[in-house]
Protein backbone atom coordinates (compact mmCIF):
# COMPACT_ATOMS: atom_id res chain seq x y z
CA UNK A 1 0.00 0.00 0.00
CA UNK A 2 1.37 3.43 -0.92
CA UNK A 3 1.97 5.88 1.88
CA UNK A 4 0.25 9.26 2.12
CA UNK A 5 1.20 11.74 -0.58
CA UNK A 6 4.06 14.03 0.53
CA UNK A 7 6.09 16.91 -0.94
CA UNK A 8 8.67 14.37 -2.07
CA UNK A 9 5.96 12.25 -3.68
CA UNK A 10 4.70 15.34 -5.50
CA UNK A 11 8.20 15.94 -6.86
CA UNK A 12 8.42 12.33 -8.01
CA UNK A 13 5.06 12.74 -9.77
CA UNK A 14 6.34 15.82 -11.58
CA UNK A 15 9.48 13.94 -12.59
CA UNK A 16 7.44 11.04 -13.98
CA UNK A 17 5.19 13.45 -15.87
CA UNK A 18 8.27 15.08 -17.31
CA UNK A 19 9.77 11.77 -18.45
CA UNK A 20 8.54 8.19 -18.08
CA UNK A 21 12.08 6.96 -17.43
CA UNK A 22 12.64 9.25 -14.44
CA UNK A 23 10.44 7.34 -12.02
CA UNK A 24 10.50 6.40 -8.36
CA UNK A 25 7.88 5.65 -5.74
CA UNK A 26 7.44 5.95 -2.00
CA UNK A 27 6.26 2.63 -0.60
CA UNK A 28 5.92 0.92 2.75
CA UNK A 29 9.28 -0.66 3.71
CA UNK A 30 7.68 -4.11 4.04
CA UNK A 31 5.81 -4.01 0.72
CA UNK A 32 6.11 -7.41 -1.04
CA UNK A 33 8.55 -7.99 -3.93
CA UNK A 34 10.82 -5.08 -3.00
CA UNK A 35 14.41 -5.80 -1.97
CA UNK A 36 16.13 -3.47 0.49
CA UNK A 37 19.24 -1.90 -1.01
CA UNK A 38 21.11 -3.02 2.09
CA UNK A 39 20.93 -6.54 0.61
CA UNK A 40 23.04 -5.46 -2.38
CA UNK A 41 26.15 -5.86 -0.24
CA UNK A 42 25.25 -9.50 0.44
CA UNK A 43 27.31 -11.65 -1.98
CA UNK A 44 24.58 -14.27 -2.38
CA UNK A 45 21.87 -11.70 -3.10
CA UNK A 46 23.98 -9.75 -5.59
CA UNK A 47 25.06 -12.95 -7.34
CA UNK A 48 21.40 -13.87 -7.83
CA UNK A 49 20.63 -10.40 -9.20
CA UNK A 50 23.53 -10.57 -11.66
CA UNK A 51 22.27 -13.96 -12.80
CA UNK A 52 18.82 -12.47 -13.37
CA UNK A 53 20.30 -9.73 -15.56
CA UNK A 54 22.31 -12.32 -17.49
CA UNK A 55 19.19 -14.43 -18.05
CA UNK A 56 16.94 -11.49 -18.99
CA UNK A 57 19.46 -10.14 -21.51
CA UNK A 58 20.91 -13.49 -22.58
CA UNK A 59 24.36 -12.34 -21.53
CA UNK A 60 27.13 -14.93 -21.72
CA UNK A 61 29.82 -12.90 -19.95
CA UNK A 62 29.63 -12.00 -16.28
CA UNK A 63 31.22 -8.59 -16.98
CA UNK A 64 28.25 -7.76 -19.18
CA UNK A 65 25.83 -8.63 -16.39
CA UNK A 66 27.80 -6.32 -14.09
CA UNK A 67 27.62 -3.50 -16.62
CA UNK A 68 23.90 -3.89 -17.29
CA UNK A 69 23.14 -4.13 -13.58
CA UNK A 70 25.09 -1.03 -12.50
CA UNK A 71 23.84 0.99 -15.48
CA UNK A 72 20.20 0.11 -14.87
CA UNK A 73 20.31 0.46 -11.10
CA UNK A 74 22.09 3.82 -11.18
CA UNK A 75 19.67 5.24 -13.74
CA UNK A 76 16.62 4.56 -11.57
CA UNK A 77 18.38 5.31 -8.27
CA UNK A 78 19.49 8.74 -9.52
CA UNK A 79 16.83 9.57 -12.10
CA UNK A 80 13.90 10.84 -10.05
CA UNK A 81 16.26 12.24 -7.42
CA UNK A 82 18.13 14.42 -9.93
CA UNK A 83 14.86 15.45 -11.56
CA UNK A 84 13.43 16.44 -8.17
CA UNK A 85 16.55 18.49 -7.45
CA UNK A 86 16.21 20.41 -10.70
CA UNK A 87 12.42 20.77 -10.62
CA UNK A 88 11.62 21.45 -6.95
CA UNK A 89 14.95 21.66 -5.10
CA UNK A 90 14.15 18.49 -3.14
CA UNK A 91 16.10 15.26 -2.85
CA UNK A 92 15.23 11.95 -1.16
CA UNK A 93 17.20 10.25 1.59
CA UNK A 94 19.52 7.98 -0.42
CA UNK A 95 20.73 5.83 2.48
CA UNK A 96 20.66 2.16 1.49
CA UNK A 97 18.30 1.44 4.41
CA UNK A 98 15.76 3.82 2.84
CA UNK A 99 15.98 2.49 -0.73
CA UNK A 100 14.13 -0.52 -2.13
CA UNK A 101 14.50 -2.07 -5.57
CA UNK A 102 13.03 -4.61 -7.93
CA UNK A 103 15.15 -6.52 -10.41
CA UNK A 104 14.48 -8.71 -13.47
CA UNK A 105 13.89 -11.84 -11.40
CA UNK A 106 10.75 -10.45 -9.80
CA UNK A 107 9.51 -7.46 -11.83
CA UNK A 108 9.80 -5.15 -14.78
CA UNK A 109 11.44 -7.22 -17.47
CA UNK A 110 15.17 -6.58 -17.71
CA UNK A 111 15.37 -3.27 -15.84
CA UNK A 112 15.67 -2.24 -12.22
CA UNK A 113 13.02 -0.12 -10.52
CA UNK A 114 13.54 1.90 -7.35
CA UNK A 115 11.40 3.09 -4.45
CA UNK A 116 12.01 4.92 -1.20
CA UNK A 117 10.77 3.63 2.13
CA UNK A 118 10.04 6.95 3.81
CA UNK A 119 8.96 10.50 3.08
CA UNK A 120 12.25 11.90 4.45
CA UNK A 121 13.81 14.46 2.17
CA UNK A 122 16.23 17.37 2.02
CA UNK A 123 14.96 20.72 0.85
CA UNK A 124 15.32 24.47 1.13
CA UNK A 125 13.73 27.02 3.47
CA UNK A 126 10.46 27.01 1.48
CA UNK A 127 9.89 23.40 2.65
CA UNK A 128 10.71 23.95 6.33
CA UNK A 129 7.10 23.50 7.53
CA UNK A 130 6.81 20.01 6.02
CA UNK A 131 7.25 16.86 8.07
CA UNK A 132 10.34 14.80 7.39
CA UNK A 133 12.41 17.60 5.85
CA UNK A 134 16.02 18.51 6.61
CA UNK A 135 16.56 22.08 5.44
CA UNK A 136 19.83 22.94 3.70
CA UNK A 137 21.24 26.34 2.85
CA UNK A 138 21.00 26.42 -0.94
CA UNK A 139 20.77 24.40 -4.14
CA UNK A 140 24.52 23.76 -4.22
CA UNK A 141 24.26 22.22 -0.74
CA UNK A 142 21.39 20.03 -1.93
CA UNK A 143 23.41 18.87 -4.94
CA UNK A 144 26.38 18.03 -2.74
CA UNK A 145 24.18 16.21 -0.22
CA UNK A 146 22.73 14.14 -3.07
CA UNK A 147 26.16 13.34 -4.47
CA UNK A 148 27.63 12.31 -1.14
CA UNK A 149 24.71 10.06 -0.21
CA UNK A 150 24.57 8.65 -3.73
CA UNK A 151 28.25 7.70 -3.69
CA UNK A 152 28.12 6.34 -0.14
CA UNK A 153 25.18 4.20 -1.26
CA UNK A 154 27.12 2.82 -4.22
CA UNK A 155 30.69 2.36 -2.93
CA UNK A 156 30.23 -1.12 -1.37
CA UNK A 157 27.93 -2.18 -4.23
CA UNK A 158 30.54 -1.23 -6.83
CA UNK A 159 33.20 -3.12 -4.88
CA UNK A 160 31.10 -6.28 -4.76
CA UNK A 161 30.09 -6.03 -8.43
CA UNK A 162 33.79 -5.81 -9.31
CA UNK A 163 34.54 -8.92 -7.24
CA UNK A 164 31.67 -10.94 -8.68
CA UNK A 165 31.67 -9.83 -12.31
CA UNK A 166 35.24 -8.79 -13.07
CA UNK A 167 34.03 -5.36 -14.21
CA UNK A 168 36.54 -3.03 -12.55
CA UNK A 169 35.56 -0.28 -10.17
CA UNK A 170 37.02 2.45 -12.40
CA UNK A 171 34.97 1.17 -15.35
CA UNK A 172 31.85 1.19 -13.19
CA UNK A 173 32.40 4.73 -11.92
CA UNK A 174 32.84 5.88 -15.52
CA UNK A 175 29.47 4.31 -16.34
CA UNK A 176 27.94 5.89 -13.23
CA UNK A 177 29.27 9.34 -14.17
CA UNK A 178 27.88 8.95 -17.69
CA UNK A 179 24.47 7.91 -16.43
CA UNK A 180 24.22 10.81 -13.98
CA UNK A 181 25.43 13.41 -16.47
CA UNK A 182 22.99 11.96 -18.99
CA UNK A 183 20.12 12.37 -16.52
CA UNK A 184 20.99 16.03 -15.90
CA UNK A 185 21.02 16.62 -19.67
CA UNK A 186 17.73 14.75 -20.18
CA UNK A 187 15.96 16.71 -17.46
CA UNK A 188 17.40 19.96 -18.78
CA UNK A 189 16.04 19.17 -22.23
CA UNK A 190 12.59 18.44 -20.84
CA UNK A 191 12.61 21.66 -18.81
CA UNK A 192 14.16 23.65 -21.68
CA UNK A 193 16.96 24.61 -19.30
CA UNK A 194 19.85 22.68 -20.82
CA UNK A 195 22.66 25.06 -19.89
CA UNK A 196 21.59 25.29 -16.26
CA UNK A 197 21.10 21.53 -15.95
CA UNK A 198 24.44 20.74 -17.59
CA UNK A 199 26.27 23.15 -15.27
CA UNK A 200 24.70 21.26 -12.37
CA UNK A 201 25.64 17.95 -13.98
CA UNK A 202 29.30 18.94 -14.38
CA UNK A 203 29.42 20.09 -10.76
CA UNK A 204 27.87 16.78 -9.69
CA UNK A 205 30.21 14.40 -11.53
CA UNK A 206 33.29 16.61 -11.17
CA UNK A 207 33.12 17.42 -7.46
CA UNK A 208 36.36 17.33 -5.49
CA UNK A 209 36.84 13.92 -3.91
CA UNK A 210 34.16 12.27 -6.03
CA UNK A 211 34.75 8.79 -7.39
CA UNK A 212 33.20 10.07 -10.62
CA UNK A 213 35.68 12.94 -11.05
CA UNK A 214 38.33 10.81 -12.81
CA UNK A 215 35.94 10.11 -15.67
CA UNK A 216 36.16 12.13 -18.88
CA UNK A 217 32.38 12.54 -18.80
CA UNK A 218 31.14 15.93 -19.96
CA UNK A 219 29.06 17.70 -22.58
CA UNK A 220 29.63 18.90 -26.14
CA UNK A 221 27.82 21.62 -28.08
CA UNK A 222 27.69 20.64 -31.74
CA UNK A 223 25.89 21.63 -34.92
CA UNK A 224 23.54 18.92 -36.20
CA UNK A 225 22.52 17.89 -39.71
CA UNK A 226 19.53 20.22 -39.39
CA UNK A 227 21.95 23.10 -38.72
CA UNK A 228 20.90 23.40 -35.10
CA UNK A 229 23.30 23.78 -32.19
CA UNK A 230 22.59 21.09 -29.61
CA UNK A 231 24.17 19.73 -26.45
CA UNK A 232 25.28 16.10 -26.35
CA UNK A 233 26.71 13.84 -23.67
CA UNK A 234 30.42 13.16 -23.91
CA UNK A 235 30.79 9.75 -22.33
CA UNK A 236 33.81 8.72 -20.31
CA UNK A 237 33.08 4.98 -20.21
CA UNK A 238 31.84 2.10 -22.33
CA UNK A 239 28.76 0.09 -21.36
CA UNK A 240 30.05 -2.97 -23.31
CA UNK A 241 26.87 -3.25 -25.36
CA UNK A 242 28.99 -4.02 -28.42
CA UNK A 243 29.93 -7.34 -26.75
CA UNK A 244 26.30 -8.47 -26.51
CA UNK A 245 25.14 -10.85 -29.24
CA UNK A 246 23.72 -8.65 -31.98
CA UNK A 247 24.93 -5.50 -30.23
CA UNK A 248 27.15 -2.71 -31.50
CA UNK A 249 28.94 0.39 -30.28
CA UNK A 250 26.55 3.10 -29.13
CA UNK A 251 26.62 6.26 -31.22
CA UNK A 252 28.43 8.15 -28.45
CA UNK A 253 30.72 5.26 -27.43
CA UNK A 254 34.16 6.58 -26.39
CA UNK A 255 35.79 3.55 -28.06
CA UNK A 256 34.79 4.82 -31.52
CA UNK A 257 37.22 7.01 -33.46
CA UNK A 258 36.42 10.65 -32.69
CA UNK A 259 35.38 11.48 -36.26
CA UNK A 260 32.97 8.53 -36.48
CA UNK A 261 31.50 9.28 -33.05
CA UNK A 262 30.82 12.92 -33.96
CA UNK A 263 29.31 11.88 -37.29
CA UNK A 264 26.96 9.43 -35.59
CA UNK A 265 25.96 11.89 -32.87
CA UNK A 266 25.23 14.84 -35.12
CA UNK A 267 24.02 13.00 -38.22
CA UNK A 268 26.56 14.92 -40.29
CA UNK A 269 28.65 13.17 -42.94
CA UNK A 270 32.20 14.11 -43.71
Amino acid sequence: MHVERSPLAQSFERAATLDQYLVAQIVEPNEPDWVSATALTDPAVLSSILESFAEARKLTKRRLAGSFFISSYVWYLAGAAIASLLIDQRIPDMDRSNVLARFPSNANGNQATVAFGSQRFFGLAADQTHAGVTVLADKASLREQLRQQFEQHLVPVVQLVAEQSGLGQRAQWNIIADRCAGIFLRVGQRLEQVDVACAEGLAFVGAKGSAMKASKTGYMKLNTASDQCATFLQRGGCCLYYQVEGGQNCNDCPLLPAAERLQRITGLSN
